[in-house]
Order: C-alpha cells, then sequence, then structure tokens
C-alpha cells in the first residue's frame, strides 16, 4: 500500500476511480487501470492480465465494467472491495445489493454522485435516491453485470488460491463460500434485449449461390477493375478456402507462402491480428480463432498472388501519384481502391467496405437482400468439403479432424459435428423444391 495513499476517516485507505492507460509491447496492448495520481490499480491490472488474449473490444468493456463499480463502491461507502474479496471473508449481502442498484446506472449519473459523495452528501436511502435517476440502457447494464459478477468471483477464485497457502479458520471459509455464493444472488442481470436473429440460409439461397461462384462475371458487378479483381479475390479465398471475413482483412503478404512441387503445394497462413499496431483500421477484423494454414486452388492462388500483387503494386504507384503512399506503409493484402476517396486510397480495407461488396455479390445471384451474407461462402466450403471427403469414403471421425484444422475450429467445438451430420445435398435439393422461386425457374 502506498504511504502517501488518501485515506478515510477511520483510517482505511480510500478509493480513487479508475482510467485506462493503454500501452503497446510486443505488437500487443497492454491496458492497466489507473488511480488519477496515475498509480496503477495492481487488481484491475492483473484482471486484465489475465485476459491478454480477449479481443481489444472485450478488454475495454471488462475495464469499463471494472470503472464502474469503483465508482458504485464510493457511492456506497463500500471499504477495500477488492482485498476483502481476495483475502478477507468477502462482501456483505447489503453491500453487494448495493452495488446491483449502483451499477444499473450510467458512468456520469455515477460521476456525479461521487462528486456529491467528495462535498459530503450522503445518501441515507440509496434506493430513493437512485430512483430518481436515468438508468443505463438494458444492453449496458446486463454486459456490466455480466463482467462485474465475473470480477469479484475471478477475485475470490484467486484469493482462494493464495490463502491454500495459509492456515484459515474453518469458520471464515464458509462465510467466504457463502460470500462467493451471494454474489450470483444479490447481483442480477436483466434479461439479454433480444436482437434480430438471422434466419438459416435456405437450402434455395445456398445452391444459387454455389452455382453463381463458379459462373459470375466480376466486372459485371463492379465496374471498376481494381476492384472487381480484388472483391473476386476475397470471396474465392472464401468459397474455396474457408476464410472467415476477419481473416480475410487480416491477411498480409508474408501469409502467402508459394508452394514447393506436388509434396508442398501453396499455402495461407491464417493469424490472429487483434491487436496489430501496424493496423490503422478503428474498427478492427478481430480473428475468432487462432492461426492455421489453409489451401486453395492453384488457379484461385495464382489470382491472389501473381494477379492481385501485380495490381497492389499498381495501386501504390497510384497512391505515389496522388500523395497518399503513406496510406500503404503496411503489408495487408487487401486495400481501399475506389478513388471517391484518395484520402483512404491504399489503405486496408474495412468492414464496412468489405460487407457493401458482399452484399453486392450475394444480390447479383439473384437472391432477396438479407437472405445471405459473406459467411455463406464459409458455410458452403465446409459442406462442400464434407461432399468431397464422403466421395472419398473418407470415416465420419475423419472428416471432423481434417475440418477442424481446416477451418480453425477450436477443439471444443460442435461445428465439424454438424456439418458432418447435416450437410446432404439430397436435403437442400428437396429445400429448393418447396420454394416456389425455383418452381418458377424449373
Amino acid at each position: 500500500m502506498d504511504n502517501d495513499a488518501q485515506v478515510t476517516p477511520n483510517g482505511t485507505p480510500s478509493l480513487e476511480p479508475l482510467q485506462l492507460r493503454k500501452i503497446q509491447s510486443g505488437g500487443n496492448t497492454v491496458k492497466i487501470p489507473i488511480t488519477p495520481d496515475y498509480k496503477a490499480d495492481l487488481f484491475g491490472t492483473a484482471y486484465l492480465a489475465a485476459h491478454h488474449e480477449e479481443p481489444v473490444n472485450t478488454r475495454d468493456a471488462r475495464f469499463q465494467s471494472l470503472a464502474i463499480l469503483r465508482l458504485a463502491a464510493i457511492v456506497g461507502d463500500i471499504q477495500r472491495p477488492e482485498h476483502r474479496l481476495s483475502y478477507e471473508t468477502g462482501l456483505t449481502e447489503p453491500e453487494l445489493r448495493a452495488i446491483d442498484l449502483l451499477i444499473r446506472h450510467t458512468h456520469a449519473v455515477l460521476s456525479d454522485l461521487v462528486e456529491e459523495k467528495k462535498k459530503g452528501i450522503d445518501f441515507i436511502n440509496l434506493e430513493l435516491a437512485l430512483s430518481k435517476l436515468k438508468p443505463a440502457a438494458a444492453t449496458t447494464h446486463h454486459l456490466r453485470a455480466t463482467y462485474v459478477i465475473d470480477y469479484l468471483e475471478w477475485l475470490m477464485r484467486t484469493g482462494d488460491g493464495v490463502l491454500s497457502r495459509y492456515v484459515v479458520p474453518d469458520s471464515d471459509i464458509r462465510l467466504r463460500r457463502q460470500a462467493f455464493e451471494s454474489i450470483r444472488q444479490c447481483i442480477t442481470k436483466p434479461t439479454k434485449p433480444g436482437r434480430t436473429k438471422r434466419n438459416a440460409f435456405s437450402g434455395y439461397a445456398l445452391s444459387r449461390l454455389e452455382e453463381h461462384m463458379g459462373t459470375y462475371d466480376p466486372r459485371a458487378i463492379w465496374k471498376d477493375g481494381l476492384t472487381a479483381l480484388r472483391n473476386s479475390t476475397m470471396f474465392a479465398l472464401q468459397f474455396y478456402g474457408g476464410l472467415r471475413r476477419s481473416e480475410v482483412l487480416a491477411l498480409k503478404w508474408e501469409d502467402i507462402k508459394p508452394g514447393r512441387g506436388t509434396n508442398y503445394p501453396p499455402e495461407i497462413s491464417v493469424a490472429a491480428r487483434r491487436n496489430d499496431p501496424e493496423d490503422p483500421r478503428k474498427r478492427k477484423p478481430e480473428a475468432k480463432t487462432g492461426s492455421g494454414v489453409v489451401t486453395v486452388p492453384n488457379e484461385v492462388f495464382r489470382q491472389l498472388d501473381e494477379a492481385w500483387r501485380e495490381a497492389w503494386d499498381d495501386i501504390y504507384d497510384l497512391a505515389e501519384e496522388i500523395g497518399v503512399e503513406s496510406n500503404m506503409d503496411h503489408t495487408f493484402v487487401f486495400v481501399t481502391t475506389t478513388m471517391r476517396r484518395p484520402d483512404l486510397f491504399g489503405s486496408p480495407l474495412s468492414l464496412s467496405g468489405f460487407n457493401a461488396a458482399s452484399q453486392k455479390l450475394c444480390l447479383s445471384c439473384g437472391i432477396a437482400k438479407g437472405e445471405l451474407t459473406s459467411h455463406a461462402l464459409r458455410h458452403l466450403s465446409a459442406m462442400r468439403y464434407v461432399r468431397r471427403q464422403r466421395q472419398r469414403n473418407e470415416p465420419a471421425d475423419a472428416i471432423e479432424k481434417g475440418m477442424r484444422e481446416f477451418f480453425r475450429w477450436s477443439t471444443t467445438s460442435n461445428m465439424p459435428s454438424y456439418y458432418t451430420a447435416n450437410e446432404d445435398h439430397a436435403a437442400i435439393y428437396a429445400d429448393m423444391l418447396t420454394d416456389a422461386r425455383f418452381c418458377e425457374e424449373m
């Protein structure tokens, strides 16, 4: 404990609001909660460090919950919450209920209450005082409660590991267990706000898209030659290589590796680049899983490594001509090609740019807006993979193992078994026959 830390009238160290400091280290973003006097909050720092592999946005949400919890502890007069959860008998039920009430409100509301506390105002009836204030949105409250509960439980579990090295009275152990159970009993999460659920892709839509991928002319969809080449290359990687949208956008030229003879075909490495300091995009394409290697047909690889690489060099020359060559101070494969935004020309393609291109592709195969997304290409890639392996009489367990590696699913994912159990082209055809649009075309 710092010797110069502020203390309350009863001699305990006072709590201070938290701010977030971000540091780039080894290509990763390190997040450190600090107090207004720039001292690291050790408990919060350790908690965020324990989740360092999560996407940046997720860790930001965790920090925001820590910051709200700190404000709630100040307003609720909850002394030394982290230390008591870690090494003592935890928080009392009234304290946890106070936290539950307070985290329902916005950061601005709680900050104002903290300022009132500093002026000596005491909230005798906390529930009455809060009832007059505007609550946070239900979505915000749900996420915040989720991470606050996780943090409090993490403190107690981590503390248990430390206390196991000491002799702790049985009575204290029982109290800690009760306090741990009280966290979820006292801090409630609202029902998660519903969102529009994307319906499963219909067999009709998938069949149309699968046929379309082998026959469509990119220049008929995107009039600009560079844009047409870029988009057709991206979507071929999804259709033949099963890449996710984020994986396509995160590709760099060093990931593209030409083959060495028939025994070593060309490969594309998929790397997790959640915190890449070279990525200037505000909304970064965060890969869902870790790294892996995929292969694609030779003609697709040549389109990527020869035609698009040559076009990429041409884009660099154009960027130099219009004075925005700094936009290409990176090695990301897919870049912005529109000259309508010269300030972005040559910069890594954004998620919104990718989505706009995929929407045009899906609409061009005659399917209504919203019935397909670019993820349907990865879905088709998985279905086609199973179909090929079944034609080779591969057993289901071998197919699932191969899919887990090729599509980079985790060892606990059920997706491979889903595809081996459900991929049946006859079922798709039956679905098509029930679709009036298909019958009309027959």
